[in-house]
C-alpha cells in the first residue's frame, strides 16, 4: 500500500478511458510532488499518447485476490488457482466438484461469489459454473437469461440470494434466478438496454447495482428502502447488501444508500480514524454491517456487530495494522485476504464459516495502480488516436492432445468503423493448429501463423486451437504466439502474446481386480487385468512372472509360459489372466510373487498383484510302536 519508486505499473482511470498495463513508468520522490508518469521506452502505443504528469494526488499501489462470503459459507481462490470453500456445506455449496459436469479438483478459477444457499464462479475458460441449491434456478445460467448457453464467457459474476448477474465478456448484464421483485431484469433500471456496458456488478438479497461502462451507477430489483436509487456521479466499486447498497467514489470516499438501520449506511458515525474524506480502495456489505479496506490496505467496519461481524480484531491474527487484499462480508460473518495471501475470517461461527481451509492461500493478481483525484490534478491530458482495441480473453490456455478449444479475440469498444486484421505468429509451434473461424480445421499442420480479421460489425471473434496428438507420452514445449498488426490505428491491450500449453493425453491406467491372491501348489486360478481408462490405439502388455519355475501363466490354449503378452484393443477394457502355481516335494512355502507388468505405451500399474504360494501340504509317514504280551511259551 505505500508508494513505491521506479516500478512499472498498471495505470487505470476511472472513466476506463484507458488501460494500459508495463506500458508506464512511475517515479516519485517520498517527499515532494509531481507523481509523473511516462511512456516506457518501446511501448506499442499509439504515437498521438501524450506524456502525462500527475501531481497532488493520493496514490497507492495493491495487489489483489478472490474471496466471497455468503451467508453461513466462503469460497475463495488458492494461489493454483483451484477452488477452496468452507463453512455450512448444506445443499453442497462448498464443493464446485459434486455434481458439475467439466469441474474436477483441478479446475482453474478466475472469479467467484458466495450467495446464500449457493456459489457461482467464472471458470479459466471464461464460462460459468454453479453449485448448491438449485431453487429458482439459481444455478443454471443457460436457464434464463437471453443470449446465454453452455459457451458463453463472463469476466464477473456476483450472487445475491437467491440470483446472480454476471458480466459477459462483451460487457453486457445476464443475469438468472428468482426474480419476484425484477432483480433479473436490468434493462428495467433508468439508461439500461441490452447493449450497455458494465465495469462491475453487486448482487444484493434482492436487488443489484452495477456500475456502467461511464462509471456511473445503475441498480434495479427490490427498493422499498431506496437501496436501489443510487447517487449520481461516477464510482470506482459497489457493493448491495441486505436493503442497502455501499460504493466507493470516483475520488475514493464512501458513499452508502438505502435502509439506514445499525447504522450500516454510516460509515463515520463510529469507526476511528474515518471521516468523510477518508479513501477506499474496495467495500462489501452484508446483512446489517459493511466492511472496506482503505486506501492504506487497513479495514474499516461498521454497522450491526452482535456476533463480532464488524470487529475485525476480534481475530487474533488481525491488528489495527493488518493490511488486506480483498474483502467480502456474508450475513453475520466477515472473510478477507491478507497482504500476505492467508484468509481471517471474524463474526458468527456456527457452522465453520470463520475457520479457513487449513493452509489456504490465496491467488494474488499483480499491482493495480489506484489514483484518487483530488481538487483538478491532470496538469496534462491523455487523448488516444484510435478507437479500436483488440484483446484476448485469458491468453494462458491448457488444452490436451486431440482436444479442440476456442481463443475469444474481441474489440473493446462499441463498434468498429474498420475492418481490423491481426496476426497471430509463434516461432516454435509443433503442436498446435490454429483456424480462424469458430470451426475444426481441416489442415493435418501446425500452424506457425494466422490472421484473424474482425469485421466492422463483429465485437468478437472465435479462433479454434487444436492440439495435435503426436502419439508419443512425452511433453510439449508451451507455444507462444504473439498478436501483431501493422494497422497504427489498432491498440492491443492488456497483452500482446498469447500462451498455449499442450498436455499430454491421460497415460493409460492398468490394474489387477484384486490385490492379492493365494493359489495352492498344483492349482490353478483366473484373474482380471483391468484397463482404466480406453486406450487411443491398441496396447500392448508384457507380465512376467518372477520366479518361472514357481508360477506360471496359462495361455488360451493350455501352454504353461513363463511370459504373457496380452494385446488390448480400443474396445477393451478387461482380459482374464490363468495363473498356476509350480508343486514340488518340499513341505516349505514358495513365498509371495509380485506380477510385473511392462509396456512400451508406459502403463501404470495402478493395482499390483500378488502371488502368495503357502506350504504345500504333504502327508507324512506314520510310525506306530506296538508292543505284543504274550502268554505262555512262543511255539
Amino acid at each position: 500500500p505505500d508508494l513505491k519508486s521506479s516500478k512499472t505499473f498498471a495505470v487505470s482511470f476511472s472513466d476506463s478511458r484507458l488501460v494500459v498495463p508495463d506500458s508506464f513508468i512511475m517515479t516519485h520522490n517520498q517527499n515532494s510532488f509531481p507523481i509523473t508518469v511516462q511512456l516506457k521506452e518501446g511501448a506499442e502505443l499509439p504515437t498521438e499518447f501524450l506524456d502525462l504528469t500527475i501531481s497532488h494526488l493520493d496514490a497507492f499501489s495493491r495487489d489483489s485476490a478472490e474471496i466471497s462470503a455468503g451467508s453461513t459459507h466462503n469460497c475463495a481462490i488458492k494461489a493454483d488457482g483451484t477452488m477452496a470453500c468452507w463453512g455450512d456445506s448444506g445443499s453442497d455449496r462448498t464443493s464446485p466438484t459434486s455434481s458439475l459436469q467439466g469441474v474436477n479438483q483441478n479446475t482453474r478459477f478466475l472469479a467467484v461469489s458466495a450467495g446464500e444457499f449457493h456459489t457461482c464462479a467464472v471458470k479459466e475458460d471464461g464460462t460459468m459454473a454453479c453449485w448448491g441449491s438449485s431453487s429458482a434456478g439459481k444455478t443454471s445460467p443457460t436457464s434464463s437469461p437471453q443470449g446465454v448457453n453452455a459457451d458463453t464467457r463472463f469476466l464477473a459474476v456476483s450472487a445475491g440470494a437467491d440470483h446472480n448477474c454476471a458480466i459477459r465478456i462483451d460487457g453486457t448484464m445476464a443475469c438468472w434466478g428468482g426474480s419476484a421483485d425484477g432483480q433479473t431484469k436490468p434493462i428495467s433500471s433508468q439508461g439500461v438496454d441490452q447493449n450497455t456496458r458494465f465495469l462491475a456488478v453487486s448482487a444484493g438479497t434482492d436487488h443489484n447495482c452495477a456500475i456502467k461502462a461511464d462509471g456511473t451507477m445503475a441498480c434495479w430489483g427490490y427498493n422499498e428502502s431506496n437501496q436501489a436509487t443510487p447517487p449520481s456521479g461516477r464510482f470506482l466499486a459497489v457493493s448491495a447488501g441486505d436493503g442497502h447498497t455501499c460504493a466507493v467514489k470516483e475520488d475514493g470516499t464512501m458513499a452508502c444508500w438505502g435502509d439506514s438501520s445499525f447504522d450500516k449506511t454510516s460509515p463515520t458515525s463510529s469507526l476511528h480514524g474515518v471521516n468523510q474524506n477518508t479513501r477506499f480502495l474496495a467495500v462489501s456489505a452484508g446483512s446489517s454491517h459493511n466492511c472496506a479496506i482503505k486506501a492504506d490496505g487497513t479495514m474499516a467496519c461498521w454497522g450491526d456487530s452482535s456476533f463480532g461481524e464488524a470487529d475485525p480484531s476480534s481475530n487474533q491474527s488481525v491488528d489495527q495494522n493488518t493490511r488486506f487484499l480483498a474483502v467480502s462480508a456474508g450475513t453475520f460473518h466477515t472473510c478477507a485476504v491478507k497482504e500476505d495471501g492467508t484468509a481471517a475470517c471474524w463474526g458468527s461461527s456456527g457452522s465453520g464459516q470463520t475457520t479457513p481451509t487449513t493452509g489456504f492461500k490465496a491467488q494474488i493478481t499483480p499491482d493495480t495502480f489506484y489514483l484518487f483525484e483530488k481538487e483538478q490534478v491532470l496538469e496534462s491530458v491523455v487523448r488516444r488516436a484510435t478507437e479500436i482495441e483488440v484483446q484476448v480473453l485469458h491468453p494462458d490456455i491448457r488444452i490436451k492432445e486431440g482436444e479442440a478449444t476456442k481463443l475469444t479475440l474481441f474489440q473493446a469498444d462499441e463498434s468498429l468503423n474498420k475492418e481490423v486484421t491481426i496476426t497471430m505468429r509463434a516461432m516454435n509451434n509443433n503442436s498446435v493448429i490454429i483456424h480462424p473461424d469458430a470451426m475444426q480445421p481441416s489442415r493435418s499442420m501446425p500452424s506457425a501463423e494466422v490472421q484473424v480479421k474482425l469485421s466492422m460489425t463483429e465485437l468478437s471473434r472465435e479462433v479454434t486451437i487444436t492440439a495435435i496428438d503426436d502419439e508419443l507420452y512425452s511433453p510439449h514445449e508451451p507455444v507462444v504466439f504473439t498478436l501483431m498488426t501493422d494497422d497504427e490505428n489498432i491498440f492491443l491491450v492488456p497483452t500482446t502474446t498469447i500462451k498455449i500449453t499442450v498436455e499430454n493425453n491421460d497415460v493409460h491406467v492398468i490394474g489387477f481386480s484384486t490385490n492379492t491372491l493365494i493359489l495352492e501348489e498344483g492349482n490353478t486360478s483366473t484373474v482380471k487385468l483391468i484397463m482404466m481408462t480406453e486406450p487411443a490405439r491398441p496396447v500392448t502388455i508384457t507380465l512376467m512372472s518372477p520366479k518361472a519355475d514357481q508360477l506360471k501363466f496359462i495361455d488360451d490354449q493350455g501352454t504353461s509360459k513363463d511370459s504373457l503378452e496380452l494385446i488390448f484393443s480400443t474396445e477393451q477394457k478387461e482380459q482374464i489372466i490363468t495363473l498356476r502355481a509350480e508343486q514340488d516335494e518340499v513341505s516349505e512355502p514358495l513365498g509371495s510373487h509380485l506380477i510385473s507388468v511392462t509396456s512400451e505405451e508406459l502403463l501404470h500399474l495402478s493395482t499390483p498383484l500378488t502371488v502368495i504360494i503357502p506350504a504345500h501340504q504333504e502327508v507324512s509317514l506314520i510310525r506306530v510302536r506296538i508292543k505284543v504280551y504274550l502268554e505262555g511259551a512262543l511255539p
